[in-house]
């Protein structure tokens, strides 16, 4: 069967996303105000180039298209200094890791003892960065925890794909740096101020989606080919 996804506008995407990365780095340092021009353009700039690619929506691309939907939301509720406005944040990117983690689990899932290995390493530094955050969570506590263990678990679904998929490691890394994004947010919000927070938040963020969503486009492609069908 051919693939009905082609990457042919990679390398002109890849150039345009940098400009927009740079850009909201930019304003993430000098000018956060701008960011409304911004910072959503990053997700919305992966939807367009996503649909771009999907030519054919079946039911699991469908799926992801509605987390890279809650994620732009996700960037905007996050753009208001509101706390209201940052439960919004959190639901809509809950929202986005549990669509991923649905997608990953549906597109060839295929375990193994070492996959079961690093999710068990995975796990225990989840625990052990719960047990410091914990004292300082008081009443986001529960949500947090919640919100934590769905991004580990999608990590988890993400390491469970086949590893023969195309761009398999694209979106390990980009789930990993998702946590370490995430990571940065709470330890900033919770326990003290980083230096560059901002833009270690947004650098690891930034690379983390584009990873995620053109490493599962390449694995799309040849999904066809791994599973014979």
């Amino acid at each position: 069967m051919k693939p009905n996804i082609s990457l042919s506008l990679l390398i002109p995407f890849s150039i345009f996303y940098c400009c927009i990365a740079i850009v909201d780095l930019y304003f993430v340092a000098y000018s956060p105000s701008f960011r409304w021009l911004s910072k959503p353009l990053i997700m919305l700039s992966l939807i367009v180039y996503y649909l771009l690619q999907s030519q054919k929506l079946s039911g699991p691309k469908w799926i992801f298209l509605i987390g890279l939907i809650a994620a732009l939301l996700g960037d905007i509720f996050l753009l208001f200094e509101e706390e209201q406005y940052f439960l919004f944040g959190l639901s809509s990117f809950l929202i986005m890791q549990i669509l991923y983690t649905a997608t990953f689990i549906k597109n060839s899932f295929v375990p193994s003892i070492l996959k079961y290995i690093c999710s068990i390493i995975l796990l225990s530094l989840f625990g052990y960065y719960m047990i410091i955050l914990w004292p300082k969570l008081e009443g986001m506590a529960i949500p947090v925890f919640i919100y934590s263990l769905v991004i580990v678990l999608m990590t988890i679904s993400a390491m469970m794909r086949n590893q023969r998929l195309s761009g398999y490691g694209w979106v390990v890394i980009g789930a990993i740096l998702f946590i370490i994004s995430d990571g940065f947010i709470a330890w900033i919000k919770f326990i003290s101020p980083l230096a560059g927070g901002g833009l270690m938040i947004m650098s690891t963020y930034l690379i983390a989606q584009y990873l995620i969503v053109i490493g599962f486009l390449k694995g799309e492609k040849n999904n066809c080919a791994v599973e014979s069908c």
